[in-house]
């Protein structure tokens, strides 16, 4: 990428970047998102699973699914990447040869818990297991 310049716009005095009206320039950025359904959620969950080579029980699928349906289009993918990493790590310390709820809810609650925020337990349907969420309230 080049460097932003800031130039005087073409017949006028005012300056913006490239020179471009910034109106329009607003306009070019902005683009529409739509949020992952829990089907898109459930493919890329299970593309990633087959990249790192980690079997997962369909109860830990679900757990993984409802947290990315819960958390932000932007970091879902990033996150995705590392818990998964970190969920066949839990399976292996406990021995176990397919991850489960528990190593995703394990991992889940130490991601949480680095990042410093308040945590709240939500009932998350998946036989009667619970996931840990971010709670909206700030310190």
């Amino acid at each position: 990428m080049s460097p932003i310049r800031v130039t005087k716009i073409r017949g006028t005095n005012q300056k913006s970047p490239h020179g471009i009206p910034i109106d329009l320039l607003d306009r070019l950025l902005i683009f529409t998102t739509q949020p992952y359904t829990d089907e898109d959620i459930r493919k890329i969950l299970e593309i990633r699973c087959g990249e790192e080579d980690v079997e997962m029980n369909e109860e830990a699928k679900q757990l993984l699914t409802l947290i990315g349906r819960d958390t932000s289009l932007q970091s879902y993918p990033y996150l995705l990447t590392h818990h998964i990493t970190a969920v066949a790590l839990s399976c292996q310390k406990r021995k176990g040869k397919v991850a489960e709820v528990e190593d995703t809810q394990r991992v889940n609650r130490l991601f949480l818990v680095l990042g410093c925020q308040k945590i709240d337990a939500v009932p998350c349907g998946v036989s009667g297991s619970v996931y840990v969420q971010r709670s909206t309230e700030s310190k």
